[in-house]
């Protein structure tokens, strides 16, 4: 599998002003539910975010719970770090998410000067949003914003104003956070 020839994206970035090296953060730590190319949605935006943030400069880790041993060594091809979280259990009382959080947590810890990066509005981002390290939270979302979206997470919602900044892809989107999650 072969990204080269790909073009690069050219808006809907994040802002390499937020994240130069000289700003003071040394890294980004993005954890996330689902990683890599071998399917859509939030797993293959995650790739796409670390590579992007990689190639500005900075040192990209990403904690998972699911992903494949092709999307790890083509991670590590590109000079992204992944990590599976080894508890992938209990998923009806969501152990899996919180044991991803804590060892998120965990990095946040022993890397103050990373910054945290969290894929869309999803409990994962809710239980980050309530930690002490919220204030180095970004968080990227990927929905339409919509309230009634199975995918976002009343918790992250109303938490939100506790992060650093929350990224918007469209102005449709960032319109909805404000109206529909009361982001300022």
């Amino acid at each position: 599998m072969s990204l080269d020839g790909m073009k690069r994206p050219t808006g809907n970035r994040v802002n390499p002003v937020v994240l130069r090296q000289d700003d003071g953060f040394r890294g980004v730590l993005i954890p996330v539910e689902h990683y890599g190319l071998w399917g859509g949605g939030v797993a293959k935006a995650a790739f796409l975010l670390a590579r992007e943030i990689r190639a500005l400069g900075l040192p990209v880790r990403v904690l998972t719970l699911h992903t494949t041993e092709a999307d790890i060594a083509f991670s590590r091809a590109c000079g992204i770090a992944v990590s599976v979280t080894p508890l992938n259990r209990g998923h009806r009382w969501r152990l899996p998410l919180v044991s991803l959080a804590l060892v998120s947590l965990w990095h946040a810890l022993i890397r103050p000067r990373w910054l945290l990066l969290a894929i869309g509005t999803d409990p994962l981002a809710g239980y980050l949003l309530g930690s002490p390290y919220a204030k180095r939270l970004v968080v990227w979302e990927c929905t339409e914003a919509q309230r009634d979206n199975p995918f976002v997470s009343a918790l992250a919602r109303s938490r939100l104003h506790r992060a650093l900044a929350v990224l918007a892809p469209s102005a449709a989107i960032e319109t909805n956070i404000r109206r529909e999650y009361g982001y300022r």
